[in-house]
C-alpha cells in the first residue's frame, strides 16, 4: 500500500463530495457503518454477504437493524442504505468500481440514497489500468462493473446541478488497512 496513493485517492473523492473514514481494522469499518446507520435513524439496510462483511451481519442483528442481502426489486427499493464492498479504488479520480454482476450488489449500490462501500486501502490502484489489471490479476471478469465518483449528480434539468437524481445522493467510503 503506497501511502501517496491513499491520500490522493481520498483527496480526490473527496472533491468529488464523498466523505472518507480511514480506520485500521474490519471491526473498527463495522463501527464506522454503524454509526452511519444509528445517524440515519434507519432499521433495515441492504448488506452484500462478502467475506468483508461477514462480521457485520451480526452486529446489526444485535442493533435491532434488520440486514437485507437480497429480495424482489421492489421490496429494495425503499431501503435507505446500501453496504457495498467495493473491489477497487482509482487514486487518480477518487473512483471505487466493483463487481456488480449480481443483481443485489448492483441495487444496494445504486438505489438507496445512502451508498456506504467499504475498500482496502491495499487495492488503491493509481489509475484505471492498474485497478483493471488488478482486477484481471485477481481473476475477476465481471459482465457488470460499477464505477462510483461521489455521489449521483446531474444537470440535465436547465443545468442546474442535482444531487441523488440517478444513484445515491450520499457516498460513504470506508478505507481499511487491515490486510486482505
Amino acid at each position: 500500500m503506497s501511502e501517496k496513493l491513499v491520500n490522493e485517492f481520498i483527496q480526490k473523492a473527496e472533491a468529488a463530495a464523498a466523505k472518507v473514514t480511514r480506520v485500521k481494522t474490519l471491526d473498527e469499518a463495522y463501527r464506522e457503518v454503524l454509526n452511519i446507520i444509528h445517524e440515519a435513524q434507519v432499521h433495515e439496510v441492504g448488506c452484500v454477504a462478502t467475506d468483508m462483511t461477514q462480521g457485520l451481519f451480526p452486529l446489526l442483528k444485535e442493533q435491532g437493524i434488520k440486514a437485507i442481502a437480497e429480495g424482489a426489486p421492489r421490496d429494495l427499493a425503499r431501503l435507505e442504505i446500501g453496504i457495498v464492498p467495493v473491489d477497487v479504488g482509482i487514486a487518480e479520480t477518487g473512483t471505487v468500481a466493483h463487481d456488480a454482476t449480481d443483481l443485489y450488489s448492483r441495487y444496494f449500490s445504486m438505489l438507496c440514497p445512502v451508498n456506504i462501500v467499504m475498500l482496502r486501502t491495499s487495492r488503491i490502484k493509481e489509475n484505471m489500468t492498474e485497478a483493471l489489471k488488478l482486477l484481471e490479476n485477481s481473476g475477476i471478469y465481471p459482465a457488470y462493473m460499477a464505477f462510483i465518483t461521489g455521489p449521483s449528480r446531474t444537470a440535465d434539468i436547465e443545468r442546474v446541478l442535482t444531487i441523488g437524481v440517478h444513484g445515491p445522493g450520499r457516498l460513504h467510503i470506508i478505507l481499511v488497512d487491515e490486510g486482505e
